[in-house]
């Protein structure tokens, strides 16, 4: 995903695109990426791209707020609806995921 951007001109997207999952699927924390160096401004796009358990559509509405997590986002909705991501997938499944992107692209207000 983070190839979607050139990351001389596009620095912040490039990196949060890298770590946009790290801080929700792995035991990494904020204060870890902090400590390894990361840039405080990849850090907080890196923790409005995490969604928390219970977070509904203001996730989205937080995101679209903020032009690099407003960038990443999309990204991360294409490539986890990649027709051959989405091939692979019970029919039943596909169709309630493209509801969900579908409804996530709408609050974002783009694409």
């Amino acid at each position: 995903m983070a190839r979607r951007f050139d990351p001389l001109p596009q620095t912040l997207e490039c990196c949060a695109a890298w770590l946009h999952d790290v801080i929700g699927h792995t035991d990494i924390t904020a204060d870890d990426l902090t400590k390894a160096g990361v840039h405080p401004e990849a850090i907080e796009v890196v923790l409005l791209l995490t969604r928390h358990d219970g977070q509904g559509d203001e996730y989205y509405e937080r995101i679209a707020d903020h032009d690099a997590a407003l960038a990443v986002k999309p990204a991360d909705l294409a490539h986890n609806t990649a027709p051959d991501r989405v091939a692979q997938l019970a029919p039943e499944t596909r169709a309630k995921l493209q509801e969900k992107y579908d409804r996530a692209y709408a609050l974002l207000g783009c694409c």
